[in-house]
């Protein structure tokens, strides 16, 4: 499952990066810059991770791609 975290950017402009980097072809929808998206994967054993990512205006725009983000 996937959301786009309504008016979210400036909250989290300043999280730390994760190491994670996808493409907009991993997510069930069409990926605007200047978001935030949330993950949600189920796991095997039926837990649930929950993975946060940021689309900034020139790595989205350019490649395409968004970038984890590092929520406490």
């Amino acid at each position: 499952m996937a959301w786009r975290l309504e008016n979210a950017y400036q909250d989290f402009k300043e999280a730390s990066p994760g190491s994670e980097i996808l493409s907009e072809d991993c997510f069930p929808m069409k990926l605007k810059a200047k978001q935030v998206y949330m993950l949600e994967l189920i796991k095997e054993d039926g837990t649930v991770e929950r993975k946060y990512f940021r689309t900034d205006q020139n790595s989205f725009e350019k490649m395409g791609y968004v970038k984890e983000l590092v929520v406490d």
